[in-house]
């Protein structure tokens, strides 16, 4: 069967065994710390962490992200212009992360820490 210039087992090893073998612990924490926009063109990663963002949403799974997960999710989603329901699902997100985990967010997100207020940039 012709499968054009496809080679799974390449891009296993390339993309996946490569890694892991080269540094371990940064091939598991970009694992565990996985956003569906990794390797997306610009103009479709806010797009793809909204479908994802939603599907985790309906299955009852976003509390299981981790916060650098959340990061990556929420820096798309509020890239140029956000729509309602793009900011509906950053509220999500940002409900479903353990409240310690709160301040951490704002502050790897806004570049300074929370005061009481939303104030966008440093």
């Amino acid at each position: 069967m012709f499968t054009g210039d496809v080679h799974p087992r390449q891009a296993y090893l390339d993309g996946f065994l490569s890694p892991l073998v080269r540094d371990p612990r940064a091939a598991m924490l970009h694992i565990i710390n996985w956003a569906p926009n990794d390797g997306l063109a610009s103009n479709s990663r806010d797009h793809q962490a909204q479908a994802s963002g939603a599907e985790l949403d309906r299955g009852q799974q976003l509390g299981g992200m981790t916060t650098t997960a959340r990061v990556a999710y929420i820096s798309e989603l509020i890239e140029g212009y956000t729509a309602e329901s793009k900011g509906a699902l950053v509220v999500r997100i940002c409900e479903t992360a353990p409240a310690s985990e709160r301040r951490v967010m704002y502050r790897q997100l806004e570049n300074h820490d929370w005061n009481g207020d939303f104030r966008h940039g440093g």
